[in-house]
């Protein structure tokens, strides 16, 4: 079994509850593991006009291989009403009901047209780097190779992301 951590995002509909039926539906892929708190983050990108999220970072033990994985979060998303095609359409940053991203996936360096692992932005997101330094701090990131509290500590970013309630 690999260690996935997932971090899983929603600003549509019942936030909370989207993220709850993820992360229920992602046992079925394997074991869950520690979760974070959820936080509520301000939008990120170039699209600000729209709902704040909440975001949460998950682990998972799988069996499954990264692009496998990957096909059963793009399922788990459509089922809870995500509309994004398989594919990139070039439109980011845009209000969902839930979005799933595979952060790592092991220590491994995935580099595909479809997946690339480590996401390329965490170093650079404090909403990502704040819920994964709840579970992850002293993992090294495998390209930058520096623990999760120093990425943090050294992030640009600041925007708002405020603890919300545990999961």
């Amino acid at each position: 079994m690999e260690k996935a951590i997932i971090l899983l995002g929603a600003n549509l509909g019942d936030k909370k509850a989207n993220i709850e039926n993820a992360i229920a539906q992602m046992a079925q892929l394997g074991k869950l593991g520690a979760a974070s708190r959820l936080f509520e983050t301000e939008p990120w990108g170039e699209n600000k006009d729209q709902p704040f999220y909440l975001n949460a970072a998950v682990e998972l033990l799988t069996d499954l291989k990264p692009l496998e994985l990957l096909d059963a979060l793009q399922k788990i998303e459509q089922s809870l009403g995500r509309e994004k095609p398989a594919t990139h359409t070039g439109q980011h940053y845009e209000p969902r009901p839930i979005d799933a991203d595979i952060l790592f996936y092991g220590s491994q360096i995935i580099k595909d047209e479809r997946l690339e692992v480590p996401h390329p932005l965490i170093a650079q997101r404090a909403f990502v780097l704040v819920p994964l330094n709840d579970i992850a701090s002293e993992f090294v990131h495998p390209v930058h190779k520096k623990p999760i509290k120093i990425l943090l500590r050294d992030c640009a970013d600041k925007a708002i992301v405020s603890p919300h309630e545990p999961l």
